[in-house]
């Protein structure tokens, strides 16, 4: 028995470049279409001691930005805490915004790590991972993020 994993791509999501203390203006933006599962291989080199990297992962239903209506074109996806539970009563579900935060350095020199899988949102046409130095942001690090997109899971194959 051996496992197997379909590759749909391999994208250089964000060049190694310095960062700011702010996410990214306008990250790199990767056909999604088919892909269920996205790694993401980061590269982080700390600008100080204490230096860490913030990721937000975005994703659009649109092939192309929209520039009708509220011409919103990016979502991220969300986390949910269904509250307590009781029998006979509805639930209250609260819901908010994810971004996967933060990778603390820790040591000096050029970390890797990977991040995922992260199940893509239904639908999305395209993805992007923004970044931003969330640590010493007088002192920030670089990083470099490579997306790996897969339309299938880990799945035993015979």
């Amino acid at each position: 028995m051996s496992l197997g994993i379909t590759v749909d791509s391999l994208n250089i999501a964000r060049t190694w470049a310095v960062l700011t203390a702010a996410f990214d203006a306008a990250p790199t933006e990767i056909l999604a279409r088919g892909a269920r599962w996205a790694n993401l291989y980061c590269v982080y080199e700390r600008g100080a001691a204490s230096g860490a990297v913030d990721v937000r992962v975005e994703y659009s239903p649109f092939t192309v930005d929209r520039t009708t209506g509220a011409a919103t074109n990016w979502y991220r996806a969300t986390v949910e805490d269904i509250g307590v539970f009781a029998a006979g009563a509805d639930v209250d579900a609260d819901v908010q915004r994810r971004g996967i935060r933060t990778y603390e350095s820790t040591a000096a020199g050029t970390e890797t790590f990977v991040i995922g899988a992260i199940e893509i949102a239904r639908g999305a046409e395209r993805i992007r991972v923004a970044c931003a130095e969330s640590g010493d942001e007088q002192s920030p690090g670089e990083c470099e993020v490579i997306v790996m997109l897969s339309d299938t899971s880990l799945i035993a194959m015979s």
